[in-house]
């Protein structure tokens, strides 16, 4: 499980097939791995693949499975300003009439917030500092994950450039204050997103024609059953995630606290970082849960093998923030399916494709404490039951999450689109 696959993920050049540039926020991130997990799946199969980033992660800060990549990515920042000037020149010179009209275009749209017109004003620039690079390499097609930040880059610069462009679309992207979403999907190629919950939102926007679903992918070598530790330890509730609301990490505390009120010998490994950590750790001080409930901080992938081993049942209570934000499909619980870990998670946005309760999971209501603990608490008293969920959703993960065939999917879009031969 883990396994350093950097060596046989080499971009595999072919005169055949042009390059197909993938821009994300920060790549690779920690919290993002199936951004990168499917850059390598293409590029084992064939497709050519640069990769660009808006930000760079500090090395230490990303698993070893990815480091390598950093080698080959093109980063806009940190910003070296003779370059990021010579491009506005360049093309304020050789482009006059895209420059200024794409510049226009993008902070003129009815309905923005002033905050996301001076979000989309700093944008600007810097897509126009990467479109020297695209240009410079040739890039007739970039694909960017999430239709935020990204999307916006990838926008600016083809519409700078005349080149195509097109996104996934994940969860906060398009449901916590998006900017300009309208206009990137109606600009794009086409667009990628990970349930039928989020096509059927983003319909009201574009054609049905212009979007696929594509899930999230696993190596399902790579993520197999762990052997556990041996029995009469404690219990362990585990859950990994960014400290956000929408996480619903606060639900879960709660959850423990009535459980350990009703008895039971149990302790809760909370894995990640994030804004919630001071009042989710008030919450277990206040809850006197010290020593039962634990924010791990964040952990590599890498050394979360040993969390899953000990790990009983998996716990992501996803709600709706107060800002909309809401989780898609937390990658997080493919995993758990994949290492056939039982899983209990809420009924939410695309979660309930997934999971189906009672077979492969068990889903509460959203924000409800009570229901939470009602379910852990059953998997907690039933040996036999975890052990048939955990087999049933490693089932249902090699039916829907294997990264070869969900990789294929994307490689047969990109066909379909006349990206590649």
């Amino acid at each position: 499980m883990f396994s350093d696959t950097s060596q046989n993920n080499a971009p595999l050049k072919s005169d055949a097939n042009p390059v197909i540039a993938h821009l994300a926020q920060e790549f690779p991130s920690l919290t993002m791995t199936f951004v990168y997990r499917e850059v390598m799946a293409l590029r084992e199969m064939g497709v050519n693949i640069e990769t660009f980033s808006i930000w760079k992660p500090s090395r230490e800060k990303v698993s070893r499975e990815a480091r390598h990549l950093m080698d080959t990515t093109f980063y806009i920042f940190p910003l070296d300003w003779f370059k990021f000037l010579k491009a506005q020149i360049h093309f304020l010179v050789t482009r006059p009439i895209k420059y200024v009209s794409t510049f226009f275009y993008v902070l003129t749209r009815p309905g923005m917030k002033f905050s996301h017109r001076r979000r989309t004003f700093f944008q600007f620039f810097y897509a126009i500092y990467m479109a020297a690079e695209i240009k410079k390499r040739g890039i007739q097609h970039i694909h960017a994950h999430f239709a935020l930040n990204a999307a916006t880059v990838a926008m600016v610069i083809g519409r700078l450039l005349g080149i195509t462009y097109s996104s996934t679309a994940h969860a906060n992207d398009i449901f916590a204050d998006p900017v300009l979403l309208e206009e990137k999907l109606k600009n794009a190629k086409f667009t990628i997103t990970i349930s039928e919950y989020n096509r059927q939102y983003l319909q009201q926007f574009v054609s049905a024609d212009k979007i696929y679903i594509v899930h999230y992918g696993l190596d399902l070598n790579q993520f197999v059953p762990l052997s556990k530790r041996t029995d009469g330890n404690v219990p362990v509730i585990f859950s990994i995630g960014r400290l956000v609301e929408k996480k619903g990490f606060s639900y879960l505390i709660q959850a423990c606290q009535i459980l350990a009120e009703r008895g039971y010998n149990f302790t809760c490994e909370i894995v990640g970082e994030g804004p919630q950590r001071n009042i989710l750790q008030k919450m277990i001080a206040d809850a006197n849960l010290e020593g039962r409930v634990s924010l791990e901080g964040t952990v590599l992938q890498e050394e979360l093998v040993e969390y899953w081993r000990k790990a009983t049942v998996f716990a992501l209570p996803c709600v709706i923030g107060e800002d909309g934000d809401r989780d898609g499909m937390p990658n997080v619980l493919i995993e758990a399916m994949a290492l056939q870990v039982p899983v209990v998670s809420t009924a939410l946005v695309g979660i309930p494709e997934f999971i189906q309760p009672g077979y492969s999971g068990f889903l509460a209501p959203p924000g409800d404490a009570q229901a939470l603990a009602n379910l852990l608490g059953q998997l907690l008293d039933a040996p036999a039951l975890r052990e048939q969920m955990g087999r049933n959703a490693r089932i249902a993960a090699e039916q829907t999450f294997d990264l070869q065939r969900n990789a294929s999917q994307i490689l047969d879009i990109y066909k379909q689109n006349g990206l590649i031969g």
